[in-house]
């Protein structure tokens, strides 16, 4: 499988505590309408053969056995870690390896997996190793002993200034909680001269799809919205409002977009999630307006929370879905998120396990901090603070025609 784009995401599920925030996540666009993949943090470690650093950024020769690669283990005639002074390096890495030493040799490495998940193996490959005069050299792929990939490479026109890497990538498969992955060089004609491997990356892949605009993590884990539960929330979703603009006084002082939707890491619970975006009547508002206008979007985000599991407890009664004894509403949750002015991520949740109250996460100089849980008097001064220093300010013309509240 090629991947042809890569753009950042960040994953927020809802703890029994708190907040977890995964960060260093990326997704990769795949075709479809309403669909994606998201693949996890990197498994390899030290992908990029930078440990150990070779002297003057040359070569360095490890036998089979020897330890210096951190996170790799080293067979047959051993390899070479090669640096920048003596060829040229794949994109965004400074070392690569020469997977023949005496002979072809070997590199693997063991990684923790779960069993029937999928993941994404990227790696550069070459053959142009400026020592070897032969047309080509070879790689073979292994995971879990089996032969996955069988790669050759022409040497023809490449130097040690232009190598001619290649990336490459596979969707593998893991059968048990522990996977095993082989480079080996397979060249041809045997010398100390193998093929060149450089930037080892793997990532869980896990799909997600759209649901009224919520991003809905479908397959894989930690927790996806499937079996039967699962399904009744992604039809809750379907009736919850994608968006809606809040006001309060008559006037329109935020508008939520919906953005992801997510169990809880024990599978008992669900928090959805929304972007919020101030209007320019909150920002321009007094002290005193700016308050009430926080007091509607905190009513509303309440009422959210009821609504939404109303319409659950509903979808389960219409299917004939026993709730198994399952207390939901114990962590069941509604947040919205916002970038602040200086880029920090901020967050306001209301949530059964602890009635009425919200947390905001966000620190960086002039901008008020909060964290944890707020009480009920609190919570509304935080939202108000947090309003007022997000990022993006909505446009909101003519009379607004989505779901509103307003201040008693």
């Amino acid at each position: 499988m090629k991947v042809t784009s890569w753009i950042p995401v960040r994953v927020c599920v809802l703890a029994a505590a708190g907040l977890l925030v995964l960060p260093g996540y990326a997704a990769a666009v795949t075709s479809g309408t309403g669909a994606g993949v998201v693949t996890g943090k990197d498994l390899i470690i030290n992908g990029g053969f930078s440990v150990p650093a070779v002297p003057g950024g040359t070569y360095a020769q490890y036998a089979a056995g020897a330890t210096a690669i951190r996170g790799w283990t080293i067979g047959n005639g051993g390899v070479f870690v090669v640096g920048a002074q003596h060829w040229q390096q794949p994109p965004r890495y400074t070392q690569s390896i020469d997977l023949a030493g005496s002979s072809p040799g070997t590199l693997a490495q063991s990684v923790p997996t779960q069993a029937g998940a999928r993941y994404l193996l990227g790696w550069w490959a070459t053959g142009a190793n400026p020592g070897y005069a032969g047309p080509t050299r070879a790689m073979h792929v292994l995971w879990d002993g089996k032969l996955v990939d069988s790669l050759t490479f022409s040497t023809k026109g490449h130097t040690e200034t232009s190598m001619g890497w290649a990336q490459e990538t596979l969707v593998l498969t893991a059968t048990s909680s522990s996977s095993s992955l082989v480079f080996a060089d397979a060249s041809p004609t045997s010398s100390a001269y193998g093929a060149a491997l450089g930037g080892v990356t793997l990532n869980m892949e896990t799909i997600f799809r759209d649901v009224n605009g919520f991003s809905v993590q479908v397959t894989d884990v930690p927790v996806p919205l499937s079996g039967t539960y699962g399904k009744a929330e992604l039809q809750m979703l379907a009736k919850i409002p994608g968006k809606a603009t809040v006001t309060a006084q008559g006037s329109a002082v935020a508008v939520l977009t919906a953005s992801t939707a997510s169990q809880s890491p024990a599978g008992t619970g669900l928090v959805i999630t929304w972007v919020e975006a101030p209007t320019s009547a909150f920002l321009q508002g007094s002290p005193a307006q700016q308050a009430a206008s926080a007091k509607a979007v905190q009513q509303y985000l309440s009422m959210l929370l009821t609504s939404s599991y109303s319409a659950y407890q509903a979808v389960l009664a219409a299917e004939r879905i026993a709730p198994g004894g399952v207390q939901f509403s114990k962590s069941w949750g509604v947040r919205i998120e916002g970038a602040s002015t200086g880029g920090k991520l901020m967050t306001f949740e209301v949530s059964e396990a602890n009635p009425p109250t919200g947390a905001t996460i966000y620190s960086e100089a002039g901008v008020p901090t909060f964290s944890g849980s707020l009480t009920a008097a609190t919570a509304s001064a935080a939202l108000r603070d947090m309003l007022y220093y997000t990022k993006s300010v909505a446009a909101v013309s003519g009379p607004t025609t989505t779901s509103t509240t307003s201040t008693t």
